[in-house]
């Protein structure tokens, strides 16, 4: 298997022969262990202190790091081999060739990133690196110069690209769209500019994707996405997704150097997710429409609301972008605090007049969101600052 060309782009110009080209290969093909994190990039397995026993399980496999909710260090492990499974199964769900060109916008610590260096190596295919600070145009520009065919963003990227009114170069055939809510209106205008986007569904835990694109072109707006062959996905009592597939993570390394457990979540091979979903079946295939987080349901007034849900519909009636902070109340339970980028999107929340579960308390404004490198929101950043204003004005 090759790799093919891996290409550094720093703007204006094509790029010189990544550096990283023969590195990417041997990670992906040798018995090493390597860790993935924000800020160190790749880095040895030994670097954990792992004990033997540990360091058995995880040999051949890529270790990143996520956000553990108790606060501890947690690590997903996932072994090469089923990455690059994941990556053909990828590959023949888009119908990539050797022909095509990979653009690379997402940070290789990233499964995402990651993802797209495996579809690169499996395929054969050219790989060329986007590594000029981001800009819509620059990125425009970049496609155009190395004549990629297929590249990943996320949803803050498409709406750079909309937001600029810049129209797809002929070069692009495959827009993968994931990590984050699409918005149904910038998807819709991005297929105005010519944007061939195909919204995805997946997470650290799968290997990236394991859904792609509309189940049926005239159910486009559904919400449901064609789960890709390989993967078998159930509801679980509560309505939270289940999944299972040879391509599944080992399981999570949680603790801190010298006191690593691995915890294999995973019961008769299924992973219970955190996400809320519905399936559909038609013709044979399965969709998957996303419906939120279970872990972000919250009790009012002894009663559950879905923030997610609540979320989507005030961003669909306002027409712009509301977060929603639930912070504790002795007598509800929770209060939510509607977060805005804006002070004159003020008005339009209070104007709603929402009362019951739902009651909106005064927005707050935050100019600049709390964001990874990935561009998702740090929830708790914004809880944080939310929390911060909030009880400095009592």
């Amino acid at each position: 298997m090759l790799i093919g060309f891996f290409v550094g782009y720093s703007g204006g110009m094509k790029g010189e022969l990544h550096s990283d080209a023969s590195l990417w290969r041997d990670r992906l093909e040798n018995d090493a262990a390597y860790c993935l994190s924000p800020g160190h990039g790749v880095s040895s397995v030994f670097e954990l202190d792992l004990g033997r026993d540990v360091l058995e399980m995880v040999a051949s496999c890529f270790m990143i790091k996520t956000s553990g909710s108790s606060g501890m260090p947690k690590w997903v492990v996932h072994s090469k081999r089923g990455l690059l499974k994941h990556a053909a199964l990828v590959n023949d769900h888009l119908g990539v060739t050797k022909d095509d060109v990979f653009g690379l916008f997402l940070p290789t610590y990233h499964v995402g990133g990651l993802g797209v260096v495996a579809r690169a190596h499996v395929s054969g295919a050219q790989l060329v690196s986007f590594t000029a600070r981001w800009s819509a145009r620059c990125c425009v520009d970049f496609l155009t110069e190395n004549k990629v065919s297929l590249l990943s963003l996320v949803p803050t990227q498409l709406v750079d690209i909309v937001a600029a009114g810049l129209p797809c170069p002929d070069c692009v055939r495959v827009v993968v769209v994931g990590g984050g809510r699409l918005d149904p209106e910038v998807q819709s205008r991005a297929f105005q500019l010519g944007w061939p986007v195909q919204e995805s569904y997946g997470m650290t835990e799968t290997g990236s994707q394991i859904a792609t694109g509309r189940l049926l072109s005239e159910f486009k707006g559904s919400g449901y996405l064609n789960i890709i062959d390989g993967w078998r996905v159930r509801l679980n009592e509560e309505g939270a997704l289940e999944v299972k597939g040879d391509c599944l993570f080992k399981g999570y390394l949680v603790g801190i150097p010298g006191e690593f457990e691995f915890v294999d979540p995973k019961v008769g091979g299924w992973f219970t997710t955190s996400d809320l979903a519905d399936l559909l079946e038609i013709d044979g295939r399965t969709g998957i429409k996303f419906l939120g987080r279970s872990d972000q349901q919250v009790k009012i007034l002894g009663e559950l609301v879905d923030i997610s849900t609540l979320e989507s519909s005030l961003t669909e009636i306002l027409q712009h972008e509301v977060y929603l902070i639930p912070l504790s109340d002795d007598r509800r339970g929770m209060k939510l605090f509607p977060v805005v980028g804006q002070p004159s999107h003020i008005d339009s929340i209070r104007d709603l007049g929402w009362r019951g579960l739902h009651r909106l308390e005064d927005p707050v404004v935050i100019p600049i969101l709390p964001r990874n490198a990935m561009g998702k929101l740090q929830r708790v950043k914004l809880a944080e600052a939310v929390e911060s204003i909030v009880f400095s004005d009592d």
